[in-house]
C-alpha cells in the first residue's frame, strides 16, 4: 500500500441535522447498495459528535492504494483528533494507524456482537481491541450493526502480519460500503477472504 497525499481541502459545509441524508448525498458512490443495506448508525451509535462530523463530510478520494493517507486526511478535515502523524515504523501501515489511534484515547473499538477482546502489537506498542472474525463482521454488516461513519480496519492476512501492508486496509463506512481511497462497492474490500476486523468510532469523552 503506497502512502501518498490526498487531493483537495475545500468541502462544502454540511448541516449535521440529517447526517444519514447528508452522507448519502455528499460522497461519490460506486455501485451503491440498496437503501435497506445501509447501517443503523442512529440505533447503534446515537449522539456521537465525532460520527456526526464524519457523516457530514464530503469524503475526498486519494491516489490508488493510499488508504491510510486518504482516510487520515478525511478524518482531519472532519476535525477529528488522535490521528498519527506517520505510520512508517510499522510495515503494516493500517495496523500502525489503528494502534496509534487507540493509544490516543480519542478512539475506541466497538464491542459489536461477535467481537472478542484481543491484544494487537505494532512497533508503536500493544493495545487491546475488540476484534471480529471475518464471518462475524459480515454478519454484523448484514444485521445493520456497523455504524455509518465508523473507521474499519480489515485484513486478509491477520492482525499480526508484518510482511507489508498489502492485504490490510482502513476505510470509512459510507453509504453501506467502505470508502478507503475511493468509494468501494462492498463492506469488505477482501470479500469473503477477510479474516480480522476492528471497527472504531470517536470516543464521546476522550481522555
Amino acid at each position: 500500500m503506497t502512502i501518498s497525499v490526498s487531493r483537495g481541502n475545500n468541502a462544502p459545509a454540511v448541516s449535521p441535522t440529517s447526517p444519514r441524508t447528508q452522507a448519502t448525498q455528499s460522497a461519490p458512490v460506486a455501485n451503491t447498495p440498496p437503501r435497506a443495506a445501509l447501517h443503523s448508525r442512529d440505533v447503534f451509535e446515537a449522539n456521537n459528535p465525532g460520527l456526526e462530523a464524519i457523516n457530514g463530510l464530503q469524503l475526498q478520494a486519494g491516489r490508488p492504494h493510499s488508504c491510510v493517507t486518504t482516510v487520515r486526511a478525511n478524518l482531519r478535515r472532519a476535525g477529528l483528533g488522535g490521528l498519527p502523524g506517520t505510520t512508517d515504523q510499522d510495515p503494516n501501515n493500517p495496523r500502525g494507524m489503528m494502534v496509534q489511534m487507540l493509544q490516543s484515547g480519542q478512539w475506541r473499538s466497538m464491542p459489536i456482537p461477535g467481537a472478542q477482546s484481543q491484544s494487537i502489537t505494532s512497533p508503536y506498542g500493544t493495545v487491546q481491541a475488540q476484534v471480529l472474525s471475518g464471518e462475524a463482521y459480515l454478519q454484523a454488516a448484514r444485521n445493520g450493526q456497523i455504524p455509518e461513519g465508523a473507521v474499519v480496519f480489515q485484513t486478509e492476512k491477520g492482525l499480526d502480519y508484518s510482511g507489508g501492508s498489502r492485504g490490510s486496509d482502513v476505510g470509512i463506512v459510507r453509504n453501506g460500503a467502505i470508502f478507503n481511497y475511493q468509494q468501494m462497492p462492498n463492506m469488505s474490500v477482501y470479500q469473503n477472504r477477510v479474516t480480522d476486523v476492528v471497527v472504531m468510532v470517536p470516543h464521546n469523552n476522550p481522555r
